[in-house]
Order: C-alpha cells, then sequence, then structure tokens
C-alpha cells in the first residue's frame, strides 16, 4: 500500500481526473481472478490467496442464498458457504478487501447465470 505525505497534499488543485486515475489504479490492484475447473470457481485474490465455489448448486442453495440477502452478492456466497459447511473458505473471502469480495461475487454469480443460459441453450 503506498502512503502518502500528508503536509504535501494540496486539496485546492485535485481534480476530478486525478481522482479517476487514483481509483482505477486501486481496481486493478483489487482485481481478483477466476478459473473454472471441474464443477468449481476458482479464484486468486490480488494476495495469491485461492479459494473455490460451487457450480452445482440445487435450488434450495439458490433459497438460501437468497433468503434475506436478495441484494447483496457477497453475502449471498457467504450464506452459500455457509450452507455447505465450508467454514475455511468464508474465513478467507471475509478477511479481503471489501472490492476483491465483491468482484469475486459478481463474477461467480455470472458464471452461473453463463450456465444456466448454455443448459438452456442460450
Amino acid at each position: 500500500m503506498t502512503t502518502t505525505d500528508l503536509a504535501t497534499i494540496n486539496f485546492d488543485n485535485w481534480t476530478d481526473q486525478q481522482e479517476q486515475d487514483a481509483i482505477n489504479q486501486l481496481a486493478k490492484q483489487s482485481r481478483p481472478r477466476h478459473i473454472i475447473g471441474g464443477n468449481q470457481f476458482i479464484a486468486e485474490f490480488p494476495d495469491k490467496k485461492r479459494v473455490t465455489l460451487p457450480l452445482t448448486l440445487s435450488l434450495a442453495d439458490i433459497n438460501a442464498m437468497t433468503q434475506d440477502n436478495e441484494d447483496d452478492a457477497v453475502q449471498q456466497v457467504i450464506t452459500l458457504l455457509e450452507r455447505l459447511g465450508d467454514k475455511e473458505t468464508v474465513d478467507t473471502i471475509t478477511t479481503e478487501p471489501v472490492a476483491s469480495m465483491a468482484a469475486i461475487a459478481s463474477d461467480y454469480f455470472a458464471t452461473i447465470q453463463k450456465i444456466t443460459g448454455a443448459t438452456m441453450g442460450k
């Protein structure tokens, strides 16, 4: 993590472009990667920690994930892992930066949608 000398900061000259550049740099550093192996979504956080998430879900799994968590993808993943008894993965993802966790959750559910669409011939 880069630190900034607070005494040298000039708020009067800070631009929207500088802010966007800083956000883009942080986003790039926080972006996890993933692959699909067998029935697993395998994600790697920027710090090289890896987790696996199941890609074969039942309707009961989906219902448990979305109950009380409809709009929160990260909490849905945590609920699913807790349901499946995967405490080690829950412990790993909950200690990672929020931006990385959210990206993995988004990619995971996008992959589930792609599998479902392919299964239906779309």
